[in-house]
């Protein structure tokens, strides 16, 4: 008797192991910086990694989404930077829906793990498919001009742009695009690493809109996010239209 129930006990914890481990993380291949990767999210692995090299000093932006070519995904996105020991460095699941962004600056030269996950990782029951692109910014700052051509694809991913002021500043944004039936949106926000972010600026319904001026300050430290992308569809295949933001 004594036997049985010490393999029955045995059982029944190898049962729990098998269960917790029905959810695993997933490693993949090096990435290639600045480019989409694709990926899932399954009921068999709750978060994939990627490694990369970095330097001191790079200031790298993890974005990940929605595959756009799956309509019928219910994955809740989330995204962490990892440090060769397993330490995270940055992490953001309430970006912009459907696009979770992580920004940190890598405290040392070596290797890093970009890893795309769920909310409530491996407690969390949503799948799907997702893009993953990580890339070290080239920061902008007043006195830049960013010429962009923006997608009228309703399904091309933001382009963003990051600025970290030194010391607290007014920023004067000056905003230009043709007039005519495809036109864009920008918004700027404050990056935080523990929540939503703090909306700045939201240039939104820019139909007929050839200027605009925004004023506002900025606070030394944070990073902020400009997210340039279509605010229109066009009845048409999809083309690139030009806009330019001036920071002063």
């Amino acid at each position: 008797m004594r036997k049985q129930m010490v393999l029955l006990l045995i059982t029944v914890v190898w049962l729990g192991v098998m269960s917790v481990g029905a959810a695993a993380a997933q490693t993949n291949d090096t990435l290639k910086l600045g480019e989409f990767t694709k990926g899932s999210i399954t009921d068999q692995a709750y978060e994939v990694r990627y490694s990369f090299s970095g330097k001191k000093g790079d200031v790298v932006t993890l974005e990940m989404l929605l595959d756009p070519q799956q309509h019928d995904s219910s994955l809740d996105p989330a995204v962490e930077l990892r440090d060769s020991s397993g330490q995270t460095l940055a992490y953001n699941k309430s970006f912009s829906w459907p696009l979770v962004l992580a920004i940190a600056e890598l405290p040392a030269d070596g290797d890093y793990t970009a890893v795309a996950g769920r909310e409530d990782g491996v407690m969390g029951k949503s799948v799907g498919d997702f893009i993953l692109r990580v890339s070290v910014a080239k920061l902008v700052d007043r006195g830049t001009n960013i010429s962009a051509k923006v997608s009228s694809d309703v399904e091309a991913p933001p382009q963003i742009y990051i600025m970290r002021p030194e010391k607290d500043i007014p920023l004067e944004i000056n905003f230009r695009q043709e007039q005519g039936d495809l036109y864009a949106s920008l918004s700027l926000v404050r990056w935080l690493p523990d929540g939503y972010p703090d909306s700045i600026v939201n240039l939104d319904g820019t139909s007929g809109l050839n200027r605009a001026l925004l004023f506002t300050n900025l606070t030394a430290g944070y990073f902020y996010v400009f997210i340039l992308q279509q605010g229109s569809e066009a009845m048409r295949d999809p083309v690139d239209f030009p806009v330019t933001i001036g920071l002063i």
